[in-house]
């Protein structure tokens, strides 16, 4: 029986190729392959003894070609364009006409800040421009002419000033080049002898040289002065200088002094950079009485 099983074999597959069909192609490589060992109907009753029948190789589907695999085509999702709105075209601001504060002065905050101030009288102590509460026009403070300094800080509201003095009170340099106007605009209260005793808006080209208008005698309380820079008294169009500078300054002389002497408050400095910027009239008070002169001073 050993020597039957091979040749058993051997006969099976002669049988399979025989009867394979003419012109079919040999299975891939990769086609399954289905065999079965069929076992014999009958097993023989002896003990240790059975009948074997022969192996049997079937091929799954023969002959059959080897599926190709579909390929089912995904839908993709197709961006659809959408329309982008056109950019709504954007004005260019422009600046209007109007002015431009380079100083706006109402005794509030810190002093001096920007300015310079110093006493320049060679006698009667030192008196300087100083913020106090004595007399504001308008908040809490005005700008005394004579407040400050190591005895003007002793003095008290209401007392007179003192004779000798000249005390500056001075901003800048800045620019004018390019402006069409320019102004020193600010509130006078005065109560001085009338001439030498008095306070005066001035303007440099140099900040040594100073020409302006200035006020005495009184003004009824609280009045406009406005000092033009477009025609300042012994200077004449400052409108174009690369450097301007402005003061207020307060002078007295050696005799008849009297109670407070002057305030002012909301100093403004205005310059039109361009075209034309709205004026305004001075407001001088009916009953100001106070005496308008030209002057030309150096500073010390």
């Amino acid at each position: 029986m050993k020597k039957l099983w091979p040749m058993t074999v051997a006969a099976a597959l002669l049988l399979l190729i025989a009867a394979w069909p003419a012109g079919a192609q040999p299975p891939a490589v990769d086609t399954p392959l289905t065999v079965r060992a069929v076992a014999g109907p009958h097993q023989s009753t002896s003990p240790g003894r059975q009948i074997f029948q022969p192996l049997i190789i079937r091929l799954a589907n023969p002959g059959a070609p080897t599926s190709t695999p579909t390929v089912t085509s995904t839908a993709t999702r197709t961006a659809t364009a959408t329309a982008t709105p056109s950019a709504t075209p954007t004005a260019t601001p422009t600046t209007p006409a109007g002015w431009e504060i380079l100083v706006n002065e109402g005794f509030e905050g810190d002093f001096p800040g920007w300015w310079q101030v110093y006493d320049a009288g060679a006698s009667g102590g030192e008196y300087y421009w100083e913020k106090r509460a004595c007399r504001p026009f308008a908040g809490g403070y005005s700008g005394w002419v004579v407040g400050g300094g190591l005895d003007g800080a002793n003095l008290a509201c209401g007392s007179n000033y003192p004779s000798n003095v000249e005390a500056w009170m001075i901003f800048g340099p800045f620019s004018l080049e390019g402006a069409t106007a320019a102004e020193l605009r600010y509130k006078l209260w005065l109560n001085t002898e009338e001439g030498p005793d008095r306070l005066c808006r001035l303007a440099s080209t140099d900040g040594l040289n100073f020409a302006g208008t200035c006020t005495s005698g009184n003004t009824a309380g609280w009045t406009d002065r406005v000092l033009n820079l477009a025609n300042v008294p012994g200077l004449g169009n400052l409108l174009g200088q690369a450097e301007v500078w402005i003061a207020l300054e307060f002078t007295t002389d050696s005799v008849n002094t009297k109670p407070e002497g002057g305030y002012v408050d909301d100093v403004v400095l205005r310059v039109c950079p361009g075209g034309t910027c709205p004026t305004l009239a001075a407001a001088q008070a009916p009953s100001d009485t106070a005496i308008e002169a030209p002057i030309m001073a150096r500073r010390p």
